[in-house]
């Protein structure tokens, strides 16, 4: 039996790496490289449009809630909603004292400068308006009506120096302020 042997030379064991190898390798990186830093440039676009958007809503809010709760208390006048308001004190035709009317809405093209500069703090040219008027702040309980034009009311704080004109607040009320007295008791 004649047997043939055939010898298969042992493989040759690479020592480094071709040109070619290395530049094709570099340029595959490179591509990899640059999708990354192209999804990570859009992600942080992404984010800040939402964040960006997050607090649009946010202010967006919070001026609904702030406008809705003034809203609706538009013509808030106390105990006894169906009185009639009787301003003696200041003139009750202008803007600024007409408590008989408890909403007021302005398009700046039909409002006249007068009306918009009774407004305080007077608003921004070319604007609209809205004029809400409610009773506002802490109930003060009257102790005692000598007449129509003075009432004594119980005092609760004082808090020396904090009106406009230097003197004290006294139960939440300063020299000059408007205040609207309604009887809880009928």
């Amino acid at each position: 039996m004649n047997r043939n042997i055939v010898a298969i030379p042992a493989p040759r064991r690479q020592r480094g790496l071709s040109l070619v190898e290395i530049m094709v390798a570099v340029t595959v990186s490179v591509i990899l490289l640059a999708g990354v830093l192209q999804i990570f440039a859009g992600t942080k676009v992404t984010y800040r449009l939402q964040e960006n958007t997050g607090r649009l809503q946010e202010n967006g809010r919070f001026a609904l809630d702030f406008l809705t709760r003034d809203i609706r208390m538009a013509g808030y006048r106390g105990c006894n909603p169906t009185a009639p308001v009787s301003n003696t004190l200041k003139n009750p035709n202008s803007l600024a004292y007409d408590f008989s009317t408890g909403i007021t809405g302005f398009d700046d093209i039909t409002a006249t400068p007068a009306m918009m500069a009774a407004l305080v703090p007077a608003p921004a040219a070319n604007t609209d308006a809205i004029v809400i008027r409610r009773a506002v702040g802490d109930p003060v309980r009257v102790t005692r009506n000598n007449d129509a034009a003075q009432l004594f009311a119980e005092v609760t704080t004082t808090a020396p120096g904090a009106c406009a004109d230097g003197t004290d607040k006294v139960s939440g009320i300063c020299n000059g302020d408007i205040l609207m007295v309604s009887d809880c008791r009928f």
